[in-house]
């Protein structure tokens, strides 16, 4: 009896081992193709912008235009089929520290300011001079995730993001003026590949990875997210941060 339970423990043991390569191996080939599929984005973007510069022509202005943003939403894409598939093994752990919300903004801004110019859209960030205990990186990944989502599927108008003090902490809001959720919907948003039924401004826009990606991201920080959305108006996402407490 006590020899087939040992050997049944040391088989699970093995089982766990060969997946968590299994997992890592993956993970190592996801992130070896995305980083050699990002230099061959970038190259387009540059060769795009060359060639913006370079041409008179509207219509070929146009096709600039439209290719830039296909090349920002596979970008978009790679990174959220990366963040999923690392969220989901189960190997990331937050680590807390002292974050400048203003330099998280900052960054974020840099990354969208081209992409939401080329779609015709005022993106405006506004945050006080605070620091907040959290994890930079998921922090980032959790607002790029958010802005993504709103340019994508934005037409027209504009994208903000702020954050304001409030009694728990610090809340951090992204705004847009976009297609809207409709409420039966509002609940299904975070679960992955699940998309918007209505979506008269791109119907290829987003594989339904994003929210589910900013979803795992809060669970990890115990943190929740509000919603509020009307159809042809826009939707607002926000969420609290708790504000670093100094002795």
């Amino acid at each position: 009896m006590f020899l087939r339970r040992k050997k049944a423990v040391q088989a699970l043991v093995r089982a766990e081992k060969e997946a968590a390569r299994a997992r890592d191996s993956k993970f190592r080939f996801l992130e070896s193709t995305s980083n050699e599929m990002r230099q061959h984005l970038q190259t387009m973007t540059l060769l795009s912008a060359t060639m913006r510069r370079k041409v008179s022509d509207s219509e070929l202005k146009e096709i600039c235009t439209l290719q830039d943003d296909a090349v920002a939403r596979l970008g978009g894409l790679l990174n959220s089929i990366l963040e999923f598939y690392e969220l989901e093994s189960g190997e990331v752990q937050p680590e807390l520290a002292e974050v400048s919300i203003q330099d998280v903004f900052e960054t974020l801004h840099s990354e969208f300011e081209l992409q939401a110019q080329t779609k015709g859209l005022q993106l405006t960030f506004s945050a006080p001079s605070e620091t907040a205990l959290t994890d930079s990186a998921l922090l980032k990944r959790i607002v790029r995730s958010l802005i993504s989502n709103a340019i994508q599927f934005t037409g027209e108008g504009s994208v903000k993001v702020s954050c304001r003090r409030v009694t728990n902490g610090l809340r951090v809001v992204v705004s847009d003026t976009g297609v809207g959720i409709a409420p039966d919907e509002i609940e299904a948003i975070f679960d992955e590949f699940y998309r918007v039924n209505s979506d008269p401004v791109d119907r290829n826009a987003g594989r339904g990875l994003g929210l589910a990606v900013v979803d795992r991201s809060l669970k990890l920080l115990q943190m929740e997210i509000e919603v509020e959305s009307e159809l042809g108006r826009g939707s607002s996402f926000s969420f609290v941060v708790p504000q670093f407490a100094f002795p």
